[in-house]
């Protein structure tokens, strides 16, 4: 069974060796649903696209281009996420629309439209134009 954010078992990162084909190097759990969240700061909010990723193994799966990335490498920005586990990086388009500066206190809604929706206070630890592996319309990644 592929885990979904709905699912009651636990999928661990662990869990992804059982996800394992031939041909498959690596693999790394996500989470993605178009406007399954919400951004919420200081002068607006908005429905967004959100995808919740595990940065310690996103980097063996996903093409990393450091210009996919503004104000640091792609690497840096895995960290921050890594050691803030309330940071959000937010795509450049959405912050200069919501006016998020690098540091800001936001309100990010979870699970948007499910039993399950949560409002969850987050900090800007970084920006990205584009996601690596994902299609075009991520808004926010956690």
């Amino acid at each position: 069974m592929a885990p979904s954010v709905l699912s009651t078992p636990p999928h661990p990162p662990s869990f992804s060796s059982r996800l394992l084909l031939p041909g498959v190097a690596a693999v790394t759990p996500i989470v993605f649903k178009p406007q399954n969240a919400v951004l919420t700061t200081a002068f607006n909010e908005d429905r967004k696209s959100l995808a919740a990723i595990d940065p310690a193994s996103f980097g063996r799966v996903a093409a990393l281009s450091d210009r996919f990335f503004t104000g640091g490498s792609a690497l840096s920005a895995l960290a921050q996420l890594q050691h803030n586990l309330l940071g959000v990086l937010v795509n450049i388009a959405t912050a200069q629309d919501l006016k998020v500066a690098q540091g800001d206190r936001v309100q990010v809604l979870l699970a948007r439209g499910t039993p399950n929706q949560v409002p969850v206070k987050a900090r800007v630890v970084g920006f990205f134009k584009r996601l690596p592996g994902f299609p075009e319309g991520v808004d926010l990644v956690v």
